[in-house]
């Protein structure tokens, strides 16, 4: 159907606004538009008809739309008429519309005592132009195919910049994200919100689907969403630790709050990334130590890391004492260039290594899991297998030492380089969760488009 662009109020509308400005209207949720763009419901794209009322496609009304749930009393939810109004005005008023782009002495008129609509703000938080109540929203989608396998609970890295955050840099109160089809907010978590407008957010979907967009929506001022971030919320009850590894005030947090924070020290600096921010070791003496509390209770697992080192010749350390054994499990890269997981299963240490010369330079994801059922260990470079083979048979040793990150005393060796994003699961995560959690890492705007702000009438 032809789209009816840009139609202006007509001059009975405006007239009768100065009754309802103050009148039975007062308060309510009627939204006049002006603009085709201005007609979104339930994500559907809508008409601005001339009577300044949006409708949307419905087969089963003679005009072929209906008009919205944010019309006027009367005429919201009806079937538009065939001659393109709501039966030539609002309740009480009388005679045609006027286009005024036809009529050349058409006027606007306003409220008593104004020279533009008021702008007052709602306990949502939200503005009412007039009587109508809006938001501001920006659409954010998933395209159909960019995950391999459904994914539930996944948390979703989105960057997004636009002028209109800058001012919330100080104050992220009113921000929210829900679903496009629940309007139940989900939980998030800030990365970075800054003044120039910058905002880099992890967001817990409950689903992505593999044949079909996932929608889900940034509210600027949804007050009556708005619970402020919540970072334990984002991560699934099998994650024990998640550290973005920010090197702030002297700690690094867990996400989760289930873990100490960890403690660098010996040459462990701050360094900004593409993910927000994480650790620079020197080479000769950093380290981050967390007194991790669930060593020893480790059966299965899986961990994630970007990593960037430089190469020395000698050994290079990632992280050891996962399961709080004196040595294990433990991740390194051998003098001779091989990614390399040591356990011990059942008394037996276990090795399982990867060609690891890809990871020279720029930070690579890397990924290891490890299935007590099966004894199957596996090793991720970039969301893809590198390496699996089987360990065992017995249960995973453990202890009670705390998690040591960039060095290992035992090689008489350090990390130069960085780390960042940390992950223990005690699960194992499937190849199409490790592949997707790479993908929404590396490129957070391939992963997820992000639509323009928009102003939309209040759901």
């Amino acid at each position: 159907m032809a789209s009816v662009s840009a139609r202006v109020r007509s001059t009975w509308l405006v007239a009768a606004w100065v009754g309802l400005w103050s009148g039975a209207c007062a308060g309510s949720n009627a939204f006049s538009c002006e603009r085709d763009d201005q007609c979104v419901e339930a994500g559907a794209a809508g008409y601005c008809e001339l009577d300044g009322y949006c409708s949307f496609d419905d087969d089963t009304c003679d005009s072929g739309r209906r008009f919205g749930q944010h019309a006027i009393a009367g005429v919201a939810n009806s079937c538009v008429p065939v001659d393109g109004t709501s039966g030539g005005g609002p309740p009480g008023s009388s005679g045609p519309a006027t286009d005024p782009t036809t009529d050349a002495d058409a006027t606007t008129l306003e409220p008593p005592g104004s020279t533009s609509e008021p702008v007052a703000s709602t306990d949502d938080g939200s503005t009412t132009t007039g009587s109508a109540c809006t938001a501001t929203r920006l659409g954010l989608t998933i395209p159909a195919g960019t995950v391999d396998g459904p994914l539930t609970d996944f948390p979703v890295l989105v960057r997004v910049t636009a002028p209109e955050l800058a001012a919330l840099a100080g104050d992220p109160s009113p921000l929210a994200f829900t679903s496009t089809d629940e309007p139940s907010p989900l939980a998030f978590e800030l990365e970075r919100l800054d003044d120039t407008g910058e905002l880099l957010a992890w967001v817990r979907l409950p689903t992505v689907a593999v044949d079909a967009e996932t929608r889900f929506d940034l509210w600027l001022d949804r007050q009556d969403l708005a619970t402020g971030p919540d970072a334990a919320g984002v991560w699934d009850d099998d994650y024990v630790g998640v550290w973005h590894l920010s090197v702030d005030d002297g700690s690094v947090v867990d996400a989760t709050g289930q873990q100490p924070p960890g403690v660098p020290s010996n040459g462990v600096t701050a360094i900004d990334t593409a993910l927000g921010g994480g650790a620079a070791f020197d080479g000769s003496a950093g380290i981050i130590t967390i007194d991790h509390t669930f060593a020893g209770a480790l059966t299965s697992f899986t961990t994630q890391l970007w990593v960037a080192f430089e190469v020395t010749g000698t050994n290079v350390p990632l992280y050891r004492r996962l399961n709080g054994t004196s040595l294990y499990p433990r991740l390194y890269v051998t003098s001779g260039g091989t990614l390399a997981l040591q356990a011990a299963v059942g008394g037996v240490t276990n090795f399982l290594g990867a060609p690891a010369r890809m990871l020279e330079g720029a930070p690579h994801h890397v990924a290891v899991s490890f299935d007590a059922p099966t004894s199957q260990a596996r090793i991720y470079v970039d969301g893809e297998l590198a390496g699996m083979s089987e360990f065992g048979p017995g249960d995973l040793d453990g202890g009670s030492n705390a998690l040591e990150l960039g060095s290992d005393a035992n090689l008489d060796s350090w990390l130069l380089g960085t780390l960042d994003e940390l992950r223990v699961s005690e699960v194992v995560r499937s190849d199409e969760w490790i592949r997707a959690n790479f993908a929404t890492q590396s490129d957070p705007g391939a992963f997820t488009s992000v639509g323009a702000p928009e102003t939309v009438p209040c759901p």
